[in-house]
């Protein structure tokens, strides 16, 4: 009984520092080629197309273009999503999967980069199948809480299906779940009509 207990405890655990505040980003504007204007807050992109995040270009409209692409995301980041974490220190912006290869702007200011242009020295390198997650401090004063940022988005793809695909892209604060792993292994009978499920907690951060 004791046993049992302590299982129910940690699932309940588990699913509470789970279930932490995510602001989902389903859709972007959106427009081909290549400027790096587009990067900046204060460029009017009213007239773009909106593109779903979660749907290479390919399947929206552009099927088979291959080249630059940029995408602009108007977000408001509530300062509840800091004072609702255990942590209030990292936040998370993540960009699902992105074809070919992309750099990230936040507010006007590059964040991050994988892959390679064209134009990069030693050429042209796709991380298509590569999950774009970047970090930053919420101390960090390019994020403007309780008001709008613009994260903007430079693709280059080289071929086949292009842009930001596979998964919705969020935002979420960094915290402690994302240290906990729980995993289960087969479930067996025991004594007296007894089910024995055994399970895995295991802290990465140790």
């Amino acid at each position: 009984m004791r046993t049992f207990f302590l299982f129910l405890v940690c699932c309940a655990s588990y699913s509470f520092l789970s279930a932490q505040q995510q602001i989902d980003l389903p859709e972007a504007r959106f427009k081909t080629g290549d400027n790096k204007n587009y990067s900046q807050p204060s460029f009017d992109d009213s007239k773009w197309q909106t593109l779903k995040t979660s749907e290479a270009w390919d399947e929206q409209g552009y099927k088979d273009y291959d080249g630059y692409g940029w995408y602009r995301i108007h977000v408001t980041i509530p300062s509840s999503l800091k004072n609702s974490s255990y942590w209030k220190d990292s936040l998370r912006i993540s960009l699902a999967k992105i074809d070919d290869a992309d750099e990230v702007y936040l507010n006007g200011k590059l964040i991050g980069k994988e892959g390679a242009f064209p134009s990069d020295p030693g050429g042209y390198a796709s991380k298509w199948s590569e999950p774009r997650e970047y970090h930053l401090g919420t101390n960090d004063s390019l994020l403007h809480w309780d008001a709008e940022n613009i994260i903007a988005v430079k693709v280059y793809d080289g071929g086949g299906l292009g842009g930001i695909y596979s998964g919705t892209p969020f935002i979420n604060m960094m915290d402690l779940i994302d240290g906990i792993k729980l995993s289960f292994r087969d479930s067996r009978a025991g004594e007296n009509d007894k089910l024995i499920v055994p399970f895995v907690l295991t802290n990465n951060f140790r």
